[in-house]
């Protein structure tokens, strides 16, 4: 049963697949920053699978970052906290299917107004709620 949390806390990984366009369930967002203890909609996906694959790509980009003399970490090593006046904004470094440099010329002001402006939404009192018809794998078991 989802309990509601003291102050909003954000995944980085939550935030960009909505920054990006991947997701627009905001209330999806919303109801995991605001509550721990969810669960998500069964599904076929085979974990075990991904995870094999998961780890060999992120072994595979270790050995090469650390070859060009790079000092590594991994997983929990990277973990963060940031503290906000609407959320706490937590995440990891996490490598997928291909690497993608963003650019530091693109983190301007604009690109910082957008990312605090979903950030507040997604901490607000009160969510934007998705149509009645449409319904995330969150959504779907944990809405009350």
């Amino acid at each position: 049963m989802p309990t509601q949390r003291d102050f909003p806390y954000n995944w980085t990984t939550w935030l960009s697949r909505l920054f990006t366009g991947e997701s627009n369930c905001e209330w999806a967002i919303w109801f995991k920053a605001r509550h721990q203890g969810w669960s998500r909609k069964p599904s076929d996906f085979n974990q075990a699978d991904w995870l094999a694959r998961h780890t060999a790509l992120l072994n595979e980009h270790r050995d090469r970052w650390i070859q060009s003399g790079y000092e590594v970490r991994v997983e929990n090593q990277n973990a963060f906290q940031l503290r906000g006046h609407s959320a706490i904004l937590a995440g990891e470094i996490i490598y997928t299917d291909r690497t993608e440099r963003v650019p530091q010329a693109v983190i301007d002001q604009g690109f910082v107004r957008r990312l605090v402006s979903l950030i507040q939404r997604v901490a607000a009192v009160n969510p934007l709620r998705p149509p009645p018809a449409r319904q995330s794998a969150v959504s779907a078991t944990s809405r009350p």
